[in-house]
């Protein structure tokens, strides 16, 4: 019997599901958050990612449903070197610096990096 805990709390899908639109905002799939002319363009997106890596480090079930979909996110492309995986890619790097998921899913993200 694995001691990985597979519950989903309200919290956790909800910030799995903001966490979502905001990695597919970043990579200029859906649009970015409403913001003013004068405002930089990259401001929002330095402020999800940086919200994005606050919540791994707070939450350790967080840290591993940022991993899962950053994997997902990168296997199987049709383009594989297109800007949007490059940019997956590189978050999966970040992510991967500041903190590690869960055994479990850290046997998976090797396995997904042998490929």
């Amino acid at each position: 019997m694995s001691n990985f805990d597979l519950t989903l709390d309200a919290d956790l899908n909800e910030n799995s599901i903001r966490m979502h639109n905001c990695l597919l905002a970043y990579a200029g799939i859906v649009p970015a958050p409403s913001q003013t002319e004068e405002e930089n363009s990259n401001v929002p997106f330095s402020l999800m990612i940086q919200d994005i890596m606050r919540g791994i480090i707070e939450v350790p079930k967080a840290r591993d449903e940022l991993h899962l979909q950053l994997i997902k996110m990168t296997t199987n492309h049709p383009e594989t070197d297109s800007k949007i995986v490059l940019k997956m890619w590189k978050l999966l790097a970040v992510a991967c610096w500041i903190a590690l998921p869960s055994q479990t899913v850290l046997n998976y993200l090797r396995s997904h990096l042998r490929m």
